[in-house]
């Protein structure tokens, strides 16, 4: 996935997670992720001589949308922070059990990006 799509994903599927119990057998996918997605973004822009041309219609097509794409403004530590506090407090033991059956490395890299879980 591009670190866009990777963005978009996280955001939508911990948003899901408060709404759906269902979901929260897909826990652990959906916290790595979003750990991904939190990577993606403190990594540096790849640098423009090591990326072949674009042509200059479809490289401009993003940059015209850049002003109308709320999620790109969208803070994205915050917001998956408050997806899965909502879904913690939506499905309270559940939430917890299902936190329980997370991979232990997989939950410390969730600490360390989140700080708590």
């Amino acid at each position: 996935l591009l670190s866009s799509q990777r963005r978009l994903a996280a955001l939508a599927l911990a948003a899901l997670l408060p709404l759906e119990p269902k979901a929260l057998g897909c826990l652990e996918e959906v916290l790595s992720l979003c750990v991904s997605a939190l990577a993606d973004e403190e990594q540096p822009p790849p640098s423009p001589a090591r990326s072949p041309p674009p042509e200059p219609v479809r490289a401009a097509f993003p940059h015209a949308l850049e002003p109308f794409d709320s999620l790109a403004a969208m803070p994205l530590r915050p917001a998956l922070q408050r997806s899965l506090g909502v879904a913690q407090e939506a499905h309270g033991a559940a939430f917890g059990a299902a936190i329980a059956r997370v991979d232990p490395a997989l939950l410390e890299q969730v600490r360390a990006a989140f700080g708590t879980v």
